[in-house]
């Protein structure tokens, strides 16, 4: 069955017990869902669905580009062309800000140069050196789900929904600092992640050609 967002409020305020709306309102639960369904889950666990890519160009004298709300983070690999829309370079991953920023101080006044690495912190992209130029920037990225706004939105695959659910209630029950509330739901939670996982296998699979012998 397709899972909406009335079919998760339903789950989860039976999952925490907070089955009245005079204990915690559709709005504010509804944004609990979708904290954790836009932010949390697509960390969970790798969901193809949410695969794809995001590419950019530079600014010259400019190293700082906000990602869209689109793309929750990027992956490996990452490329820059040579400011001319041909040869491509890998570009190095930080996720360290510290040590990036050790490596390449925080000064407008340095000196600018084709990028060779890039750090990614929080919803912010950093490229070091800073352009001298143009450049086109594309890595492998993880999509962020389209929040659920009315009760019939469906999220992307129904496969999701349990998890989705038990997710979320757990993440309520450790917000109110309820361990044992949390630790009730997690081997469930832990079983639908599962499930999806070997759904995933199953499908890659399924594409693998069958040897000739």
């Amino acid at each position: 069955m397709d899972w909406t967002l009335a079919q998760l409020r339903a789950k989860v305020r039976e999952l925490t017990g907070q089955r009245s709306t005079s204990q915690l309102s559709d709005a504010d639960l509804t944004d609990k869902i979708n904290d954790f369904y836009c932010n949390v889950f697509p960390d969970e666990i790798e969901l193809p669905e949410l695969k794809g890519f995001y590419s950019f160009s530079t600014v010259q004298g400019d190293g700082e580009y906000a990602l869209p709300s689109t793309v929750l983070r990027i992956k490996k690999p990452i490329t820059i062309d040579d400011g001319n829309g041909d040869a491509v370079a890998r570009l190095g991953f930080w996720k360290d800000a510290n040590a990036f920023f050790t490596e390449y101080p925080d000064d407008a006044s340095a000196s600018q140069n084709a990028p060779l690495d890039l750090l990614q912190y929080g919803s912010n992209l950093y490229l070091r050196p800073i352009p001298d130029g143009v450049y086109t920037v594309k890595a492998a990225a993880v999509q962020r789900p389209a929040a659920l706004v009315e009760g019939t939105d469906t999220v992307i695959n129904p496969k999701w929904g349990p998890a989705i659910a038990y997710g979320t209630a757990i993440q309520m029950f450790i917000d109110q600092k309820d361990s044992a509330g949390a630790d009730e739901l997690t081997g469930i939670y832990q079983v639908h992640l599962n499930s999806i996982g070997r759904k995933h296998l199953q499908q890659l699979s399924a594409f693998r050609s069958v040897p000739s012998f």
